[in-house]
């Protein structure tokens, strides 16, 4: 029996608040002690972009990242006929891992049945929930 990692990793939460609407600003300062001044070296870090779709994380057997890797994942409306033609809508998404196992999925690519296809590895569907999630992990097996 094939055993599969599957693990939904939660987003981000947010933090901090905006003003109020329609507020006036007010002169006075806020009681409490003063906001501390970041200097030039003490500056935010740059936002990471944020990616458009779905961010998939690769994972062999150990659990280790499947790095640079080809994928290929097929998506299709789920249709299955008893004789063709089906109307499965079917399409295919080309991509490769970066050093982390991870690949980007566009929105335009999930759809009811989706496996993820990679040479040398049993397909691995991915999971039934819709929406589906941010980021994932899908665990592979080797052929064979």
């Amino acid at each position: 029996m094939t055993r599969c990692l599957l693990v939904a990793v939660l987003g981000l939460a947010c933090a901090g608040t905006e003003g109020e609407e329609g507020s006036a600003p007010s002169s006075a300062p806020e009681p409490g002690p003063p906001a501390e001044q970041k200097g030039p070296s003490q500056a935010d870090p740059p936002a990471e972009p944020v990616p458009e779709g779905h961010e998939v994380f690769v994972v062999g057997p150990a659990g280790v990242p499947l790095a640079n890797t080809e994928v290929r994942v097929w998506s299709d409306n789920g249709v299955r006929c008893i004789a063709p033609p089906c109307p499965t809508e079917g399409r295919e998404q080309l991509a490769t891992t970066d050093d982390a196992g991870r690949f980007v999925l566009p929105p335009s690519q999930v759809d009811q049945s989706m496996t993820l296809l990679i040479e040398g590895y049993r397909g691995q569907s991915f999971p039934a929930e819709r929406p589906l999630p941010a980021k994932l992990i899908l665990g592979v097996e080797p052929e064979g």
